[in-house]
This record gives C-alpha cells, sequence and structure tokens, in this order.
C-alpha cells in the first residue's frame, strides 16, 4: 500500500542526513512508544487518512526543516536538527514538543550520550556542540572546533559515554574524550581519499567502521587494542553513503549507489563480503541496524517521486516494506526494535512493525 510519507534521492543523500545508532542498555520493559494508539493522540499528530496501520503518529510542525534524528537511549525522548539550526525535542510519551534550542549553524547529525542527558550535535561549519538535556531543558554544555570549517557528517558515543566519535569531510574519523571540562582529540583515523562520508560503532565499542562515498572505500578499525591503524579496508564498486556495524559485531553492511548495498562477516581482523543486500536493482541510504542484530532497516530509492523504506534480514533478504511518495531523509530503529522513526524533509513519523 502506498502512503503519503516518505522519499530521497540519492543525490541528495550523498548531500546530509544521519540517523544516529542507540548505544545504551536493554530498553525498559514497558516501552513509552507502546502506549501510543493512533486514534486516541491528538489531532496535530494523528497520522492522516490514507496512511498505513504501520504508521502510528506524525510529528512535526509547518515550517520544519528535518534531516537528522537520534533517539535517546530510553524511548522516551526524540531529537531533531537541520538547516534550519533548530534543535527539536520530542516527548514521545505524550507525544509533544518539549524543548527547541537555536544553534548559529546548521544542523548535520545528532547523537544522545548512553545516559540520556548529553545531546552532540555536528554542524556544518566543523564544530562539535554539546547539548544538556536535563529537567525538561536544553542548553549549550561547550562547543569545540572538531573538523577544520568541514561539516560534521556523523557524531557517535562509546558504551560508556567517555568519547565521541565524529566523521566529516576533511577526510578523517575522530575520537574525542568529552569527560574531561575541555575535549581532547585521543585518536585520528585517517586513510579516506576525500572525505570519511560515515561511520559505525558496535555496542561493546570494539569495532568502528567507516565508508568514504567518493573514493568508494569502506575501512574498519578493531579499537579494543587501541591500535588507530586500520585492520582493513576495501574498494567497493561504487559510491557508498552509510555503514552500519552490527550491535554485536559479527557484521557490516554498507548502502549506496546501484549494485552496492551489501553485506560483510566479520572473522578476526577481517571482512569478507557474504550478500548483497536486495534492492531490486535500486540505490539504498540511510542503514542501520536493530538492537538484536537481526535485522536492517534502509531507504531505497525507487525514483524522484517514489521510495521504499526496507526491513532486511541478517541474511540480506527484504522481510517487510513500505512504498512512500515523498522525500526521505533518514531511519532508525527504536531501542525497543519493534519501532521505526522515519523522517521526512519535515516531520518524522513512528512506525510500528508487524509482528
Amino acid at each position: 500500500m502506498t502512503s503519503p510519507c516518505f522519499a530521497v534521492r540519492l543525490a541528495a543523500a550523498l548531500l546530509m542526513f544521519s540517523a544516529a545508532p542507540v548505544v545504551s542498555a536493554d530498553p525498559p520493559a514497558v516501552f513509552p512508544w507502546d502506549g501510543l494508539v493512533p486514534e486516541k493522540l491528538p489531532v496535530g499528530v494523528r497520522p492522516p487518512k490514507g496512511s498505513p496501520a504501520e504508521v502510528i503518529a506524525v510529528l512535526g510542525q509547518r515550517g520544519d526543516k528535518i534531516d537528522c534524528v537520534a533517539i535517546r537511549p530510553d524511548g522516551k525522548f526524540l531529537a531533531l536538527g537541520g538547516p534550519d539550526q533548530i534543535v527539536r525535542m520530542w516527548d514521545l510519551a505524550k507525544p509533544r514538543l518539549s524543548a527547541t534550542l537555536k544553534l548559529p549553524q546548521p544542523i548535520v547529525c545528532l547523537a544522545f550520550s548512553p545516559d540520556g542527558k548529553t545531546l552532540a550535535a555536528g554542524e556544518a561549519a566543523g564544530q562539535i556542540r554539546l547539548i544538556k538535556f536535563e529537567g525538561g531543558g536544553l542548553a549549550t554544555k561547550m562547543v569545540f572546533p572538531a573538523h577544520k570549517d568541514m561539516p560534521i557528517w556523523t557524531v557517535a558515543f562509546s558504551p560508556d559515554g567517555a568519547r565521541l566519535y565524529s566523521a566529516a569531510r576533511d577526510k578523517s574519523a575522530a575520537a574525542w574524550d568529552v569527560s574531561k571540562a575541555k575535549p581532547v582529540r585521543v585518536a585520528t583515523f585517517d586513510g579516506h581519499e576525500i572525505q570519511a562520508r560515515c561511520l559505525s560503532l558496535s555496542a561493546d565499542g570494539g569495532l568502528l567502521a567507516t565508508v568514504g562515498d567518493q573514493d568508494k572505500s569502506l575501512r574498519w578499525w578493531n579499537l579494543a587494542d587501541g591500535n588507530t591503524k586500520p585492520a582493513g579496508s576495501l574498494k567497493l564498486s561504487d559510491r557508498v553513503v552509510s555503514v552500519a556495524v552490527s550491535p554485536d559485531g559479527k557484521n557490516v553492511a554498507v548502502a549506496g549507489a546501484k549494485g552496492v548495498p551489501a553485506l560483510f562477516e566479520r572473522k578476526e581482523e577481517a571482512l569478507s563480503k557474504t550478500a548483497l543486500l536486495e534492492t531490486d536493482g535500486h540505490a539504498a541510504t540511510s542503514l542501520v541496524y536493530s538492537p538484536d542484530s537481526e535485522r536492517l532497516a534502509g531507504i531505497s530509492v525507487l525514483s524522484a517521486t517514489e521510495d521504499r523504506v526496507l526491513i532486511w534480514d541478517a541474511k540480506g533478504a527484504i522481510r517487510q516494506e513500505f512504498k512512500c511518495e515523498r522525500h526521505l531523509q533518514a531511519v532508525a530503529f527504536a531501542p525497543d526494535g519493534k519501532h521505526l522513526i522515519v523522517i521526512t524533509e519535515t516531520e518524522p513519523l513512528i512506525v510500528r512493525l508487524p509482528k
């Protein structure tokens, strides 16, 4: 069934999108989104007529411009950012917009710390901003230059929250000690020829993977030994825009141009290709693993006017899909693995996956 929801072209994806992975303990037994009943929601967040049953809420307000999303590990709040420089925090138990914060630069990526008290924002001019989120309000805690005059494409916290990883247009990824009053760069992960387009971290913090879209490369590091030299690298057949490390650290998936979406299995230091993700020959973007490592979610670019959200199993076979008629920015699994956040250019959709 086609829904009035979302779509994105690969060309737009090459410029800006981010869906931060959740690195956290197990979600609460009663997940906040379980209580969302579409017909009982306020009119402003109720799915419009014609929406598929899987879409249970539509967040956002007129004039919003959204590129990136981060879900707090307990599932209670959703942070949104984009080119209009506004961080928007949604209370998902209500659901309602609970706080906003205007920044001086466009927001390219977001990530919550494992304790949910800090939101990291990667900005278009190369700064990282750490935002305090306590008591329902947002306030800048610190700002530091991370990548010189370049957009920061992705940020991700380590499992203990002490380190923040960033990937940027200046060809490098970096690790920052954010436990100190003044963040310190503690590692640099070089090797991409043009830019580090995206990064992903395993749930235990032991495996880091990065991709460079224009140099068509995948690189990875085994962080447990503290070595900043890559454990390996692979050339891919075409441009790649997204990488996802499974939370258990056993697999890596990449997505991008036609023929690129693929799965790799980790064997000691090496990655070996095991399968192509089924996309019916179309490009794919914004890839993310479920918390249990058993599924992948992503965007498949069908045409200029229609895309799909795809759910694959661990072997790359399509298990579920949602066709859409508007531009899609990103998709992210909720911490419970039963819901998705799907981001259009102006609004996030809460999707409840079929059992």
